[in-house]
C-alpha cells in the first residue's frame, strides 16, 4: 500500500546562483552569483545555454518574475548595495536601477506583470507598485 517513490536531485550548476525562475515546465533560469551570467538548463539538467553575456559580479539575492522573464538584483559595487530590475534579449541584459535603500521587491503573479516595492518611510515603510521597467509608480500604501 505505502510503497515509497525514491527522488533524484539533478544538480544543475556546479557554481553558486543566486536565485532560480521556472520557464513553464521547459526548465529553469539562473544566474551565477560571482559572474551574474544568465544560463537556462533543462528540467533534468539538459541543454545549458548561457544566455545573457552581461557581467555583474557580487549579486547576492535574486528575484524572478513568474515566468522567469525579469528579475530583481541586488549586487554590492564598490561597498555600495545596488538594486535593478532586469530582462533578457538575445544574449544581453537590459536593467533599470531601483532605489539601493529599498526593503523588499518582488514581481506580482499576475497579468500584466508588476513590480512592487517597499521603501523607507518614516518610521515604517511605503509600498510602491510599478511596471516592471520601474515606470508609473504609484504608492500602494
Amino acid at each position: 500500500e505505502g510503497e515509497l517513490k525514491k527522488e533524484t536531485l539533478t544538480l544543475l550548476s556546479s557554481e553558486p546562483v543566486a536565485g532560480f525562475g521556472i520557464t513553464g515546465t521547459s526548465g529553469v533560469r539562473y544566474i551565477e552569483r560571482g559572474t551574474g551570467h544568465v544560463f537556462a538548463v533543462g528540467p533534468q539538467g539538459e541543454a545549458s545555454l548561457r544566455i545573457s553575456n552581461t557581467t555583474i559580479p557580487k549579486i547576492f539575492d535574486a528575484s524572478w518574475s513568474p515566468d522567469a522573464s525579469r528579475v530583481i538584483l541586488k549586487y554590492t559595487e564598490n561597498e555600495t548595495t545596488r538594486v535593478v530590475s532586469a530582462s533578457f534579449s538575445a544574449s544581453s541584459t537590459q536593467t533599470v536601477p531601483l532605489s539601493s535603500s529599498l526593503l523588499s521587491a518582488v514581481f506580482s503573479p499576475f497579468t500584466p506583470l508588476k513590480l512592487t516595492y517597499l521603501v523607507p518611510e518614516g518610521e515604517g515603510a511605503r509600498a510602491v507598485t510599478a511596471d516592471p521597467d520601474n515606470s508609473k509608480p504609484t504608492a500602494a500604501f
